[in-house]
């Protein structure tokens, strides 16, 4: 079987591999998904030196997997999903070509070792529905590589500052039904996107701190149980562009957004929300609809004392739907106050009046 490239043997009886199966030497991908009475792996899968991809779905018997006593530098894909395994091995530090991880639905995973943070190769760490997993331990290493974490219904009540610290190449930090969770650290902010969801115990965020270190560019709270947002988020949150509070129960925010460079602001649903400060000139989209307490919105009396300045966007909508207390006429006050800046800002520009898009929605 010298030449054997793949072998799928998906939903299968068998109970375990042969130890010889080293002798596969040029196998790149083994399937082995859907293999229920699948309890163990020999060691000697890891001699597999051009192993690509390894697919353990389903085998809810497999526990453990054994150590793994030499580096692998072609695995690049493992998938763990719906398995039986408690723990990972130390030694998961010598799988170094290793780039997706999935670990989604272990509901009998309890831990992981320090020692993932080793795998520098890493790019996506998928953690969903492992209820069991109660703590993340300390990145004590820089995982530059990591451009996606998903953190999804595990028990934890918080994370640890360090994970996040470390994750210096993670673009995308999706954090969601993680119903115990309570805490999260300011060193969250180190994300581009990041998207918080159905964490019922998580009231608050943390302050971010006036530093480099922010660069949220896309910030989600959708259907979270977060209540307030930082004084300080919009003006240490300088790259954020798109925020989205909608279903949230937030009664405020805060007043220094109009100095922010928000273009896509969602409140859609926040029923408690009774008013907007003065909105950024950057704005293009703003949903309020079905914001039922909405009585009043500020207007853009700040930026008509303003120079003309190339900020302004020339394309903006919004939406206020739904919003049955709103005064119509301080709206039409800002719609009119905002033509009048965008009007100047055609001068300013020299821009052909065809260009602008402006919309306005409301019943």
């Amino acid at each position: 079987m010298r030449y054997l490239r793949k072998l799928y043997l998906w939903d299968t009886g068998i109970i375990g591999l042969p130890e010889s199966i080293d002798n596969l030497i040029q196998i790149e991908s083994l399937c082995l998904d859907g293999c229920q009475n699948l309890s163990s792996l020999p060691t000697t899968i890891w001699k597999l030196r051009y192993l690509k991809t390894l697919f353990l779905r389903q085998c809810s018997k497999l526990e453990h997997l054994p150590e793994i006593s030499e580096p692998m530098p072609n695995l690049k894909d493992l998938c763990l999903m719906k398995t039986g395994i408690k723990d990972l091995p130390k030694s998961i530090y010598n799988l170094i070509g290793i780039v997706d991880l999935f670990l989604d639905d272990c509901q009998n995973l309890k831990s992981l070792p320090t020692t993932i943070g080793k795998l520098k190769s890493l790019t996506k760490l998928h953690l969903s529905d492992c209820p069991k997993l109660e703590s993340l331990q300390k990145i004590s290493e820089p995982m530059p590589k990591l451009r996606i974490l998903i953190l999804a219904g595990l028990g934890i009540r918080n994370l640890p500052t360090s994970l996040l610290e470390n994750l210096t190449g993670a673009n995308k930090f999706y954090l969601s039904k993680c119903k115990k969770l309570e805490l999260i650290p300011h060193t969250i902010y180190n994300q581009i996107c990041l998207e918080i969801r159905d964490c019922p115990k998580l009231e608050s965020l943390p302050s971010p701190l006036s530093s480099g270190t922010n660069l949220v560019e896309s910030l989600f709270l959708k259907g979270s149980s977060v209540l307030q947002i930082p004084d300080n988020l919009f003006s240490c949150l300088t790259f954020l562009f798109h925020l989205d509070l909608s279903g949230t129960d937030i009664g405020t925010i805060p007043e220094n957004i109009k100095f922010s460079k928000l273009r896509i602001l969602d409140i859609s649903g926040c029923r408690f929300l009774q008013s907007l400060p003065e909105l950024p000139l950057t704005m293009e989209k703003i949903d309020a609809s079905e914001c039922t307490s909405l009585k009043m919105v500020s207007n853009l009396l700040t930026a008509l004392t303003q120079p003309p300045t190339d900020r302004v966007n020339l394309g903006v909508t919004f939406s206020f739907t739904g919003c049955l207390k709103l005064e119509h006429q301080n709206l039409m006050s800002e719609f009119q106050m905002r033509a009048l800046l965008i009007a100047t800002e055609f001068a300013f520009r020299k821009t052909p009046y065809e260009v602008c898009l402006f919309f306005l929605f409301f019943k």
